[in-house]
């Protein structure tokens, strides 16, 4: 039992309330957010009832720019040189070029990030780092795209890269006979296929001129002496496969061949030169028979 005068244990209405209160979460979001603009309002409100403070942080600060200003001025961080490394004589030029007018320049006022965004822009460009040297020089390394095929358009001849992205244009074949030559709308989207075609037709590459896509959906192999293999939609690299060993079995693109349609795989059929088959190939025993203009496969 309580003693007459001791103070009572149970809180006040008042301080009932706060803690209802502060038991809310609206209530406590909406304390922190006024705790937060008093800290930024109460000096923003001195500065603004204070004259000569505010004149005084207004004549720093004009100071402060002059100097930064004069420090530009200087020759210690003027930037009039561009360094390229890494980088093919066009694949420099090029760069030179989307980079024209970024020197001479003060380097507090140059933009790294900026103009490494410039630099990527050449297509033949893979990846790009820059780098502020001693003596005023802006470096920019870079990793160029490697060419893996010739791609032949309506436009003319274009470099492409394994990703089917195009890295530079041709005047002519010959610049680039190393490289295998695509043709065809949609053919460097489906490049990756066409690179695997090219290797599984090594025994007979040395005959191979290209590789044409057809409907955005299908290749022809189209090998010297105007001869053409035509290939399914799906499973292509297998089906090259199988006439590749055909090939070496029975030397079938060693004869009056002008057409190999595989475009079903279960119906393959030959297409022969006509004139040349009659005259003694020896596609099928009954020659004169099928002297007309296809021949199945696997024989007569």
């Amino acid at each position: 039992m309580m003693g007459i005068g001791s103070p009572d244990p149970a809180p006040s209405r008042l301080r009932y309330r706060l803690e209802r209160l502060w038991l809310s979460p609206a209530f406590r979001r909406a304390a922190r957010i006024g705790i937060l603009l008093a800290a930024v309002l109460l000096p923003l409100a001195f500065v603004a009832q204070n004259r000569d403070f505010r004149e005084r942080a207004v004549a720093g600060v004009a100071v402060a720019a002059a100097a930064l200003t004069d420090l530009a001025q200087t020759p210690e961080f003027r930037v009039d040189t561009l360094d390229v490394v890494g980088a093919s004589p066009e694949v420099r030029a090029a760069i030179r070029d989307v980079t024209d007018g970024e020197l001479p320049r003060n380097s507090l006022s140059l933009d790294i990030e900026q103009i490494r965004q410039v630099v990527l822009r050449v297509p033949a460009i893979e990846s790009a780092t820059l780098f502020l040297k001693p003596g005023g020089i802006l470096e920019i390394r870079v990793a160029e795209r490697r060419p893996a095929a010739v791609w032949r358009h309506e436009f003319g001849l274009a470099l492409v890269d394994r990703d089917g992205r195009r890295i530079g244009s041709l005047e002519s074949r010959s610049e680039r006979e190393n490289l295998p030559l695509i043709v065809g709308e949609g053919a460097p989207e489906a490049i990756g296929e066409a690179m695997e075609l090219f290797k599984v037709a090594g025994p007979i590459f040395g005959r191979v001129r290209g590789l044409r896509r057809v409907g955005e959906r299908r290749w022809d192999l189209v090998l010297d002496r105007d001869q053409t293999i035509k290939l399914p939609e799906s499973r292509a690299t297998d089906v090259l496969k199988r006439i590749t060993e055909l090939h070496l079995e029975h030397r079938l693109l060693d004869r009056f061949v002008t057409v190999v349609d595989f475009r079903l795989p279960d119906r393959p059929v030959l297409r022969v030169e006509h004139d040349k088959f009659r005259a003694g190939d020896d596609l099928g025993d009954d020659a004169d028979r099928h002297a007309g203009r296809t021949v199945p496969a696997g024989g007569t």
